[in-house]
């Protein structure tokens, strides 16, 4: 056996391969043990107490720290082997970068934990939390590695300054070539950070009017009133006018979700103020009788406008997909009673006074 064992195989004995497995092996078992012990230890801590910042903790060193236990073992395991010392030096800068790879890994589990839980919740809705954070975290990650990679070839004695400046030109060229794609992306940006819009609002942009069915790192979704589907660059949405016609209400404790309907109503000069507050009460009375439609809506005289007397109305529409039926129903009867009360909608009208005189003659 000692002879089989003891046999050097690429300048190492048996006993020492069979050393290293054996160590290494070990280094991961250790890793996986400690792993699983400690995540259900802080599980009961956090039932018992309720207090969540040691899972944040868990969830950003825990696999870090397991990942460096078997970097340990291998190393240790490393000592049993004899390597040629030019080998060594490479050896050794593997175990540097992969040492700063679990550095790195800590450091972005802790800004990923950040964002998820930190700055960005008080600022934005689930829909960025969602969307946009996972693909900034792939954005930085992807970057880290490609650092690392650079720096992984400094350390084996390559010279990386061409392959920067490769990278560099590279980056411009890709840029360039995806330079819409880039536009749509930072549009999607700047609809969530602003929050111009969320699902479930009807909007019009670019001349394109429906409800908001999804918005992506790239296009925003919107249903027209015939059903068809439309999809809009963020780019365009982003950098144009909208208008938002109806706003989604929603409650994301609660899961209640209302849609809010504004519109313009104008009646004619002629109109006696009696009658506008009679008209007030009528579109107040339609609104709450209509079934589907959120009690005590808001209304009011709010304007003087060219072509009549202004009247302004907000109210809450309580199942979204029904908004079509409520909004018919209750402008049907608000013309019904319109018509009753001898109250006249205003149109644009023109009234062109003639002079008598010489000129004409």
């Amino acid at each position: 056996m000692d002879e089989i064992l003891g046999v050097p195989y690429y300048g190492n004995t048996l006993y020492q391969y069979v050393f290293f497995i054996l160590i290494t092996v070990l280094s991961v078992l250790l890793a996986k043990l400690f792993h699983t012990l400690v995540k259900k230890h802080i599980a009961k801590t956090t039932e018992k107490t309720g207090y969540k910042f040691w899972d944040h903790v868990t969830e950003v060193i825990l696999a870090p720290m397991a990942y460096f236990l078997v970097l340990i073992g291998l190393f240790i395991g490393l000592q049993y082997l004899t390597i040629e010392s030019a080998l060594l030096v490479s050896v050794y800068s593997i175990f540097e970068l992969l040492i700063a790879l679990g550095v790195l890994w800590m450091i972005l589990g802790t800004f990923e934990r950040y964002l998820n839980f930190g700055l960005i919740p008080a600022q934005a809705d689930k829909r960025f939390q969602t969307q946009m954070i996972p693909a900034l975290s792939r954005f930085i990650k992807i970057c880290a590695l490609v650092v690392a990679f650079v720096i992984l070839l400094g350390n084996l004695g390559f010279d990386v300054t061409a392959l920067v400046a490769g990278l560099g030109i590279a980056g411009i060229a890709i840029g360039l070539a995806a330079k819409d794609v880039l536009s749509d992306v930072f549009g999607g940006i700047s609809i969530f950070s602003k929050k111009l819009f969320i699902t479930g609002d009807n909007i019009t942009v670019v001349g394109l009017t429906g409800v908001v069915e999804d918005i992506d790192m790239r296009t925003t979704r919107i249903r027209a009133m015939d059903g068809k589907m439309i999809s809009i660059p963020n780019a365009q949405v982003a950098t144009n006018p909208v208008t938002i016609n109806t706003r989604s209400k929603k409650s994301m404790g609660e899961g209640e979700e209302m849609v809010q309907v504004s519109m313009d109503l104008s009646i004619v000069y002629g109109t006696s103020a009696a009658k506008i507050t009679k008209a007030i009460k009528i579109v107040k009375d339609s609104v709450n009788e209509t079934k589907g439609c959120k009690k005590n809506p808001e209304v009011a005289f709010t304007d003087f406008k060219s072509s009549g007397l202004g009247i302004s109305v907000i109210y809450d529409v309580e199942e979204p997909d029904n908004i079509m039926k409520v909004k018919h129903n209750v402008n049907l009867l608000i013309k019904k009673r319109f018509e009753e009360e001898g109250i006249k909608f205003a149109y644009p009208t023109s009234t062109v006074y003639l002079e008598r005189g010489d000129s004409f003659a």
